[in-house]
């Protein structure tokens, strides 16, 4: 396999991921404010929750993806075996 095909591999297999932890995180934290918060404030709309917890999930996300691959780029040698060195 060549570096370009493993790169768009890992390209491809990292954006999914990402995408389907943000969409985990964007559930618990919604679930999470309705067992709690949601509970005492009653707002007539649900458009402030769902937004903060969106933006919530988008940020965490972000902060786990660049520590997971900090982790994955010690791991193994990561920049020989996508072609970011000569």
């Amino acid at each position: 396999m060549t570096r370009r095909a493993r790169t768009l591999l890992f390209l491809a297999g990292a954006t999914v991921a990402n995408i389907l932890l943000t969409i985990g995180l964007f559930a618990g934290i919604l679930a999470l404010y309705s067992l709690t918060l949601g509970q005492f404030l009653k707002l007539q709309s649900a458009a402030l929750p769902i937004l903060l917890s969106f933006c919530g999930a988008v940020i965490l996300s972000t902060l786990i993806y660049k520590k997971a691959l900090e982790k994955f780029r010690k791991k193994i040698d990561f920049d020989a075996k996508f072609g970011f060195k000569d």
